[in-house]
């Protein structure tokens, strides 16, 4: 399993297939891919990655006994490092709602679209004429 943490608010947020989620502050946000192993998410937040296996050993401990603290309650996480093949880190989209949490759409995570190019003013716009 992985987590988003958002270096912005420290929110850690849980992904899912499909469905982009935001942190509360709307900086970072990912999603699993359709091969439910690889993530994209926000430049700049942090992949945590929860060892699945003792994560379920340690659920199972628990299960058993909840009252009393077991050294199989303990199980691993680290942080995904930037190389790492099942995270692609993506640029925040723009004019994306970081409240909705939804799908940016096409282009989202290709960067911020070229500003339009400026028309030309016309001859003496913005010249003040002498006083007479």
């Amino acid at each position: 399993m992985k987590l988003l943490l958002c270096r912005e608010c420290g929110d850690v947020v849980r992904l899912y297939p499909k469905v982009w989620r935001s942190c509360a502050c709307g900086t970072s946000k990912g999603r699993y891919l359709e091969d439910n192993s690889t993530v994209e998410q926000s430049a700049g937040s942090l992949s945590i990655a929860l060892d699945n296996h003792g994560l379920r050993d340690a659920i199972t401990v628990w299960d058993q006994s909840a009252a009393a603290w077991h050294p199989l309650m303990v199980f691993r996480a680290f942080l995904n490092p930037t190389c790492e093949a099942d995270v692609r880190w993506i640029e925040p989209a723009p004019g994306a709602d970081p409240e909705s949490g939804s799908d940016p759409g096409p282009g989202a995570g290709s960067g911020p679209a070229p500003a339009p190019e400026p028309e030309p003013e016309p001859a003496g716009a913005g010249v003040t004429p002498p006083h007479e």
